[in-house]
Order: structure tokens, then C-alpha cells, then sequence
């Protein structure tokens, strides 16, 4: 049981909530966390592989152009859009771990066919479906593992899937190109070796599928929305077995239900709560901030491989380099896993007052949090433009800072929208989101190569536009508690509970 939770009386009515308080946070969650870790690593492979790999392709041979690499890279992304969008409805509709499941059926024989590529078409076919793969899976995980996760974890949990995972998926793949440039050389006669680095997703997902076979369960979030109590209270347990914690059960796992009208959620009830208050307004912004933030993270990301290849180094420095910015990702999510549930102490509590969950307040709101990380990437993108022109070392040290400060908004979000919409539609918001961004990041090189023909720094500039943007939308967004509601209704209660001690001046106005 958490600090400052008492445990049910037997034979009340509890919640799904309280009943994962009393699970704890133990093996099941780590065992889940290291599941959809691997799912993400590949992610975070696929994100970099065929741009990192673009100049020892066979382009002679294939006819590529240079505007190709634009069209090889965004097409992954584009990918990832229409697998998001799917993966979105049908999870909240039937079921997250089919998902998990549909997403590694499709993404490990594509991998194989896409490195066994003959020609370009060939290549761009498969990383589209390897794309969607991938969009069916990471909203999915982030859904699943806020649903498991008691409070006090949560915000760390979430954080931890695209953070960690992200950047220990782009090191593992340029780690493996080092050490396949260094065996075969960077222009070997015939080379065959970047076929090797479209395959290494394949290990992680493989992993990561076996430990969801043996260990994860469907949500029982999920299953609460749908009605299904006796499958609830069989997750509850299964659950608490893998913690430990059986005895800690009430009333052996049964939950209460939800009220009328707020179950049993179909594709088109769903599609109507969505078009209706509070969704309606709450989800558009939460994606439109989103993709404000993701414009920094996105310009970097593939621009630094191009900037990388004007400095002089050989290639294995080159992906030195590369593997040096993106581990300096590590200590900023480490920062951000410090503060995201860090919570004050109980004698800073208002006498007699005590939250929904009866735990501390958090130190930092998700919102402010998320802001003050927004401000900090516009200040990195100010300094990185700055560095731009203090020659080959004051480019690396601006990408450094720009990576570290450009990542962590972008990962904020995802707490903050699984946080602020129900496990009704939880599923497609994360998705919606998730697309939304990677829309962005498949059309950002289309768009930034050009840019960079017209001016070095104009790319940056255009990040620095958005990146204020986003910063300016955190700021009037609503905050979020850190209880997670289960349906529409209990939404548009909290929200209004929200609004009436909601600090901020412009959101007092929309009562």
C-alpha cells in the first residue's frame, strides 16, 4: 500500500484505481516496462537507420536521386500515421494486446523483406509497412503501461518508454554501423552490410513480444469500460500474484462498476464522445501542442546526420558523433524522471486537505512542468543558432544542447495526455498525437532540405517559430490530476473540479 493510503474495508465498493494502489508497483510492472521497452527500441531504430544508412545504399544502381532521401526517410513516418490512426481506434474499441500482437506479425517478416531490398520501390514499399507497424505499438504500450502503473509511478513509468527507449534504440543501431563499417569498410566493393542494421529491429521486437506472451494480460482499464468485472478482477489478480501482493486485494479483485451510459463503448459511441465536450477541445489542443514541440526534435534529428557529413570526419567519427548526441539524452530523462513525481512533503499540505488519492501534491503540475521544459528548448534553439556560428565544434555543442532540451517537452506529452483523457479514449488520443507528430517529422524533410539550400540556419529558425508556439500552449492548456478517469462523463467532472482551483488567469476565463 502507498504512503498515505489506507487499505479498503472488505466488502466496500472499490475502484480500479485503488485496487492497482494496493497491487504496488513490483515485478508485473517491471516485466511490462522491459516489454514495451524492446517494442520502442525498435522504434527508435527505425527512426534514424535509413537515414544514417542512405550513403552507401546502391543509389548508382537503383537511380536514386538526392531528393530521394527525403522520400526514403519520411516515408517510415508516414507509415507510422496510418498505423497510429488504426491502432487508435480499434484499442479503445477491442482491446489493447491485439495490437501488441498485430504490430509484430506485421513488423518482423516486413523488416526481413525490407533488407532483402533489389531496388528503391522495393525498400520505400516495405518501410512504409514497417511504419505501421510501429504506429500500432507506441501508443498502445504508453496506454497499457499508465493503466498498470499505480500513481506515484506513473509519470516515471511513462517517461521511461519513449526516453530510455527511444535513444538506446539509435545508439544500439549506430553502435552496430560502427562496428560494421569497421569490419567492411564505408565503401566496400558491393556492399551488403546496411542490410544487416534494417534488420536489427528484429531482436528487441522479438524479445519483447515473448515477455507479452508470457506475462501481459489485456488492460484492465480497458476491460472495466467494456463491463467485462469477472475478466477485471482475473487481470487484478494475476497481477498482484506477479507483485506479491494477493492479500492486498479487496474483495478479491472485484472493482466497482462504472455508472449508466458509460460503459460498453462501441466505435461510433466512441466517435461521437470524441466530437463532443470536454474531448473536443482537450484533444485537438493537446496534439496541436504536441506538434508545435515536435518541430525542434524532428529538425534535429535529421539534420544532424546531414550537418555530421559537411564536418571533414571519417564515417566511423561521424557515427561516433551521432552516438554522442543521442546519449545526451540520458541525463536529461534522468533529470526529467527526478522531478516528473516528485511530490512535496505532507507538512506542506493545506490542513485537513488531502488529494483525490489521498497522496501528496506533485511539486511540479504535468503543465508547468512541460512548460518551463518548452522554454528551455526555444532557449537551446536561441544558443544552438548562435553556436551555428563558431565553426565544426560550436555546430556539435549546439546539437548537443539541442538535443538534450528538444527531446524532453516532446516526452512530457505523453504523460499529460495519458493523464488527461479517460481509458475510453485514451488509446486514440496518444494516437492522434503520436500521428500527428510523425506527420510532421515525415513532411519536416521534405520541406527542411529545401530550407537548407536557401540558408544553413533557416531550418533552425523555422523550429524556433514552433518551439515558441508550443511553449505558448502549454501555458493556456489546462492541468491534469494524477488520477486516471475511465470515461467522458468523469471527465467533463473533473474537469469542472479542475477549472474551480485552476491558477491560471486565462483558463478561469473558459468556465
Amino acid at each position: 500500500v502507498m504512503k498515505g493510503q489506507s487499505k479498503p474495508e472488505s466488502g466496500e465498493e472499490v475502484t480500479a484505481e485503488e485496487q492497482i494502489e494496493q497491487i504496488g508497483f513490483g515485478r508485473f510492472q517491471m516485466i511490462a516496462v522491459v516489454a514495451f521497452v524492446c517494442f520502442i527500441v525498435a522504434d527508435g531504430m527505425e527512426l534514424v537507420v535509413t537515414n544514417i544508412t542512405w550513403s552507401v545504399l546502391p543509389r548508382d544502381e537503383w537511380g536514386a536521386s538526392d531528393y530521394a532521401r527525403g522520400v526514403l526517410v519520411s516515408v517510415s513516418f508516414f507509415g507510422f500515421v496510418l498505423g497510429a490512426l488504426i491502432g487508435g481506434f480499434t484499442g479503445d474499441v477491442y482491446g489493447r494486446l491485439p495490437l501488441l500482437y498485430a504490430h509484430s506479425i506485421i513488423f518482423i517478416p516486413t523488416s526481413v523483406v525490407s533488407a532483402l531490398s533489389q531496388s528503391l520501390l522495393q525498400l520505400v514499399v516495405t518501410r512504409f509497412i514497417v511504419g505501421v507497424s510501429m504506429g500500432l505499438v507506441l501508443p498502445t504500450a504508453v496506454s497499457m503501461i499508465s493503466e498498470f502503473t499505480p500513481q506515484a509511478y506513473r509519470g516515471r513509468a511513462v517517461i521511461l518508454l519513449p526516453g530510455i527507449a527511444y535513444t538506446l534504440g539509435q545508439v544500439l543501431v549506430l553502435l552496430l554501423g560502427i562496428g560494421l563499417i569497421s569490419t567492411y569498410g564505408y565503401h566496400c566493393l558491393d556492399c551488403q552490410w546496411w542490410r544487416w542494421m534494417l534488420l536489427a529491429g528484429i531482436v528487441p521486437d522479438l524479445t519483447g513480444i515473448v515477455l507479452v506472451y508470457l506475462y501481459i494480460p489485456e488492460s484492465p482499464r480497458f476491460l472495466l469500460y467494456q463491463g467485462k468485472l469477472d475478466k477485471v478482477a482475473e487481470v487484478l489478480k494475476e497481477m498482484s500474484e506477479i507483485n506479491g501482493t494477493s492479500e492486498k486485494l479487496v474483495n478479491g479483485g472485484r472493482c466497482k462498476a462504472l455508472g449508466d451510459g458509460e460503459e460498453l463503448v462501441d466505435l461510433w459511441k466512441s466517435t461521437q464522445e470524441l466530437c463532443a465536450e470536454p474531448l473536443v477541445r482537450t484533444v485537438p489542443l493537446a496534439v496541436l501542442t504536441w506538434c508545435f514541440l515536435s518541430v525542434t526534435l524532428f529538425t534535429q534529428v535529421f539534420m544532424w546526420p546531414i550537418y555530421v557529413e559537411t564536418l571533414g570526419f571519417d564515417h566511423v567519427t561521424q557515427y561516433w558523433l551521432m552516438t554522442l548526441v543521442a546519449l545526451v539524452e540520458i541525463p536529461g530523462v534522468i533529470l526529467l524522471l527526478l522531478l516528473v513525481d516528485a511530490r512535496e512533503s505532507a507538512g506542506k499540505e493545506s490542513a485537513g486537505k488531502e488529494s483525490a488519492s489521498s497522496q501528496p501534491q506533485l511539486f511540479l503540475g504535468r503543465r508547468m512542468l512541460t512548460f518551463y521544459l518548452a522554454a528551455a528548448s526555444v532557449c537551446a534553439l536561441l544558443l544552438h543558432l548562435f553556436l551555428r556560428m563558431q565553426g565544426p565544434i560550436g555546430k556539435i555543442i549546439g546539437n548537443v544542447l539541442l538535443r538534450l532540451f528538444s527531446v524532453l517537452p516532446y516526452e512530457m506529452m505523453y504523460l499529460y495526455v495519458a493523464e488527461r483523457v479517460p481509458t475510453s479514449h485514451r488509446n486514440i488520443s496518444l494516437s492522434l498525437g503520436n500521428a500527428s507528430t510523425k506527420l510532421i517529422a515525415g513532411i519536416l524533410p521534405l520541406a527542411l532540405l529545401p530550407l537548407k539550400e536557401v540558408n544553413e540556419s533557416a531550418p533552425f529558425v523555422l523550429a524556433l517559430v514552433c518551439a515558441f508556439s508550443g511553449a505558448v500552449l502549454v501555458w493556456v492548456s489546462p492541468e491534469v490530476q494524477s488520477v486516471l478517469t475511465d470515461s467522458a462523463p468523469q471527465v467533463v467532472s473533473e474537469t469542472y473540479k479542475l477549472r474551480l482551483s485552476e491558477k491560471n488567469p486565462l483558463l478561469a476565463k473558459q468556465q
